[in-house]
């Protein structure tokens, strides 16, 4: 997980992490799942390990948004292998039925911020 365990959260790893995840990447490979989103993997991770051999970046696999994001180095930086984004509509539709349902519960709280 990068928020807490490698990183304070929405903070890029230290250079200590970074030296430390470089010299793990020489022998197996790494992946990394969080909620955070692709942008912050970019920042938080990949910005840090600049100067890393593209041998030992091949075997870092980065798994944003919980895993429905993939990146893996392909050579010359991270590129996406698949994004299962939701559509607009899915997103609506969730979220209407997660209100539906906490509001039914008794859960929902109209003004969630103070």
């Amino acid at each position: 997980d990068l928020d807490d365990p490698l990183a304070v959260s929405k903070a890029a790893i230290t250079p200590r992490i970074a030296a430390l995840l470089r010299a793990l990447l020489r022998t197996v490979d790494v992946a990394i799942i969080s909620g955070g989103n692709e942008t912050q993997f970019r920042s938080q991770v990949i910005a840090r390990l600049d100067g890393t051999d593209a041998a030992d970046l091949a075997r870092l696999h980065l798994l944003p948004t919980c895993g429905t994001r993939y990146l893996r180095h392909d050579g010359s930086g991270c590129a996406t292998v698949y994004a299962h984004d939701l559509s607009d509509d899915e997103k609506t539709s969730a979220l209407a039925a997660l209100r539906e349902e906490a509001e039914r519960l008794g859960l929902w709280e109209a003004e969630p911020w103070g």
